[in-house]
């Protein structure tokens, strides 16, 4: 991917695509003339063919904690999210969520929201070669910075790309996210947080929910990548995720498979949030995969399996849990999801013919076993000395306790 990424651009170094796409996408001619080359030799626009491109040679992993979306978890949030005419993708990155919920809406509006100077082009290259009626906000989520704001609108095959002054003003049928984990932030409280709380600086995951959150429309849903964490951590992230039970808002919690991800093997999940949400339910979906190099991978059954449990709404041994507030409460807020689903299997205990005939079996085996050790002493010993341990086999074998005979026996031999 490297190589083709480079040569389409006219880049010998991968450090150089970030300036040089934009410079093509700014220039319809250009921008265009990239896009025929690029459906040459590519025409599956179903995923972002550069996650992988973009990990490996542009990825900030270390200080803005970039981990892009892997396939399976981008399908299974589209087929669970369904139809929305509006959808907010925050922390867009380079536009994988908003593909894969734009395959079953198409003529939906998208609103992207990403910091990183150096995704900003692959995102708009995304949208616009799928002709996506959308609009980019280049700036901080959590600080509310803006850079720049492109639109992008629908024209022939592609999208057109301007920039513009301000945001589309709309409440959001649907809003994703896959956020950086537990980022530190400046914690500063605005309209966002008042009915919920601030967050910790230490850890940004439930500031992004809140931002998503103020973005969506009443009825509408939010789909969050997260990790495990805000599910069971204290202090304030406690008290906002009580807030949250209690005013009906956490509509179901999915755990993922650990080692999905391209730079990190942390296990992650899928936090829901719609309001009037009267229970909580809860999908265990830590063991759907098949194991692969360098990440694991949830096949197709894996995800129909995970998809059908939500969509099924009710208890699965091992698997799901519809889960009450008063249990909830009951559990202190906690929502770490072994309290709820659990694994376990108990051992099948055997009827009592087989426990007796793997008995005798066990018996005849010692016996077995102490008759060639016997063996083994008659050859070790001569003469008289035959007779003697033939007599002391015989009363081995009839003592009571298995340990009493070791016992003697070594008194015996040894007098």
């Amino acid at each position: 991917m490297r190589a083709l990424v480079n040569e389409l651009l006219g880049i010998s170094e991968s450090y150089e695509m970030p300036v040089r796409l934009m410079e093509i996408l700014q220039n319809k001619i250009h921008r265009e003339e990239l896009f025929e080359k690029f459906l040459e030799i590519k025409q599956d626009l179903s995923y972002d063919w550069f996650t992988d491109y973009y990990q490996q040679e542009q990825g900030d992993r270390e200080t803005l904690k970039q981990d892009f979306t892997p396939d399976c978890i981008g399908e299974i949030i589209g087929r669970i999210n369904g139809s929305a005419s509006s959808i907010a993708d925050i922390c867009a990155g380079t536009g994988g969520l908003t593909i894969k919920l734009w395959q079953s809406n198409r003529n939906s509006f998208f609103h992207c929201e990403e910091l990183s100077s150096r995704a900003i082009p692959v995102l708009l290259f995304n949208l616009a070669i799928r002709g996506i009626n959308a609009e980019v906000v280049h700036g901080d989520v959590l600080t509310r910075e803006i850079k720049a704001i492109y639109r992008l609108e629908p024209f022939g095959r592609f999208s057109d790309i301007r920039k513009v002054e301000n945001v589309e003003t709309v409440e959001y049928d649907a809003v994703v996210m896959n956020p950086p984990y537990s980022l530190k932030w400046s914690g500063e409280m605005d309209e966002r947080f008042a009915e919920f709380g601030s967050p910790p600086k230490s850890k940004a995951d439930f500031a992004f929910v809140m931002h998503g959150m103020s973005l969506m429309h009443e009825k509408g849903k939010l789909i969050a990548i997260l990790p495990h964490g805000v599910l069971f951590r204290g202090a304030g992230e406690g008290k906002i995720r009580q807030k949250l039970v209690e005013a009906d808002y956490i509509r179901s919690v999915i755990g993922f498979p650990n080692n999905l991800f391209l730079n990190t093997s942390i296990p992650t999940l899928l936090l829901e949030i719609q309001k009037g949400s009267e229970d909580v339910l809860i999908i265990d979906a830590s063991e759907e995969y098949e194991k692969g190099k360098p990440t694991n991978i949830m096949t197709s059954e894996n995800i129909d399996q995970v998809v059908t449990a939500y969509k099924m709404h009710r208890n699965i041994d091992g698997l799901a849990a519809v889960v009450s507030k008063q249990e909830i409460l009951e559990n202190e807020y906690n929502l770490n999801i072994p309290r709820y689903v659990s694994r376990y299997t108990p051992e099948e205990i055997p009827d009592i013919a087989t426990i007796l005939q793997e008995l005798i079996k066990t018996e005849n085996d010692i016996t077995a076993a102490e008759k060639n050790l016997f063996g083994q002493l008659k050859q070790l010993i001569g003469g008289a000395e035959q007779e003697k341990i033939t007599a002391l086999f015989g009363e081995y074998v009839g003592t009571a306790s298995r340990k009493e005979k070791y016992e003697q026996l070594q008194i015996r031999l040894f007098e």
